[in-house]
């Protein structure tokens, strides 16, 4: 049953995971039920909706086209295999290993400009949302942790008005990962469907002198509330579905897992800010960065469009304000 969204929020309760099967020759997936899960709760979990590697494309493209990783598959599938033999000796990918991983937005160091085809350029930003796919769970521990970001937004701005409006600074928090020029962003942002919120809480984050006191703030007084969290508890065959723009999530520690190790699968489904542009009367590949002006662009299209039988839901209204 879906909760009521002012019963929810007034009581703190934790939703009930949807069972429903993917399978068309038993009972189909409710679209809709899960577009409303997603909405009042930020996430949904799908019982039983298969383990197959075609069954997470299947479901995440229901929302939209997918977007891709730098380390997906042509599918745009990622496998995320934790087990004791990676250890956590490879920091780029820490995710892979054993120990607990931290509170993140995924994809919160994407703001990049990727040329697809000549003249044709698409801006990419963190997706909108994540589908994970619970293969073979850890022996013990590693379940997957919610941090509800909207909840956090509306304490901090009654509880620290202060303290959201340096959150809410443009250039408040950096995140420099994989060689790349560090992407600023505010960690409370706004975009055409509300709420945007962009985080990571490992070393990879940086912060200036008056933006670090507000992030540590930010994480001990906020993100490591439990009140604030959902630990999601999965077994072969579980997806979940994260709204990325609200959520941030987390692992919790693997502890004395077999070798074989704990095996899920991820998918990102594309945000509707990313845009495609096209120069007019280009005629070289050029970077266009260099000497182009606004005028030498037009919006075209929106490359990934979100299916107009399921959009994403409105996040926390649409007010720019503090």
């Amino acid at each position: 049953m879906i909760q009521d969204a002012n019963l929810q929020e007034s009581t703190g309760k934790k939703p009930t995971p949807l069972s429903l099967s993917l399978h068309r020759d038993s009972v189909p997936i409710d679209l809709g039920l899960l577009a409303s899960q997603i909405a009042v709760c930020g996430y949904a979990v799908v019982q039983g909706a298969g383990h197959q590697r075609d069954q997470l494309a299947e479901l995440a493209t229901q929302f939209g086209n997918i977007q891709f990783h730098e380390r997906s598959a042509s599918d745009g599938v990622v496998e995320i295999e934790s087990a004791p033999a990676n250890g956590n000796t490879d920091a780029q990918f820490a995710g892979q290993g054993i120990a607990a991983f931290p509170f993140h937005t995924d994809g919160s160091y994407l703001d990049e400009i990727r040329q697809i085809d000549r003249d044709v350029f698409v801006r990419v930003n963190p997706p909108r949302g994540l589908v994970i796919q619970c293969v073979r769970p850890a022996q013990f521990g590693g379940n997957l942790v919610l941090c509800d970001g909207l909840a956090v937004s509306r304490a901090i701005q009654a509880e620290s008005p202060g303290l959201f409006a340096e959150l809410r600074r443009f250039d408040v928090a950096s995140v420099c990962r994989g060689g790349r020029i560090c992407t600023k962003f505010p960690v409370f942002g706004y975009g055409s469907l509300g709420l945007k919120v962009r985080f990571r809480s490992d070393h990879f984050l940086w912060a200036d002198a008056a933006g670090k006191f507000a992030v540590e703030e930010l994480v001990e007084r906020y993100f490591q509330d439990e009140s604030f969290q959902t630990e999601v508890e999965m077994i072969p065959g579980d997806m979940v579905i994260i709204d990325n723009h609200r959520m941030l999530h987390s692992r919790k520690a693997i502890v004395g897992d077999t070798p074989q190790g704990r095996l899920m699968r991820r998918i990102w489904i594309a945000a509707e800010t990313e845009y495609l542009f096209a120069r007019s009367g280009a005629t070289t590949q050029q970077s266009y960065l260099e000497d182009a002006t606004v005028d030498d662009y037009r919006t075209v299209s929106s490359p990934l469009p979100f299916r107009d039988r399921l959009q994403w839901p409105t996040v926390g209204g649409s007010s720019h304000g503090a």
